[in-house]
C-alpha cells in the first residue's frame, strides 16, 4: 500500500486563522477496523523548513 501526503495534507488553520504547519513525529493508521489486530501503522517526521531547504541543497551536491 502506497499513501502521499502533501504538507497540503498536514496543515491546519490556527489561532490567527493561518494555515499552520509543525514539525515533528507523525503516525498514520490504515485498517479495516479500529482493532488494534486490523491496523498497519507507518511513523514519519516533518522536518522544520529550514532543515528540509539544507538536506534539499545537501541532496543537489551529492
Amino acid at each position: 500500500m502506497r499513501i502521499e501526503l502533501t504538507t497540503d495534507d498536514l496543515r491546519f488553520i490556527g489561532l490567527d486563522m493561518e494555515f499552520v504547519l509543525e514539525p515533528g513525529v507523525f503516525e498514520i493508521f490504515v485498517g479495516s477496523s479500529a482493532r488494534q489486530a486490523d491496523l498497519k501503522r507507518a511513523r514519519f517526521r516533518l522536518l522544520p523548513v529550514q532543515q528540509l531547504v539544507e538536506a534539499t541543497a545537501e541532496s543537489a551536491h551529492e
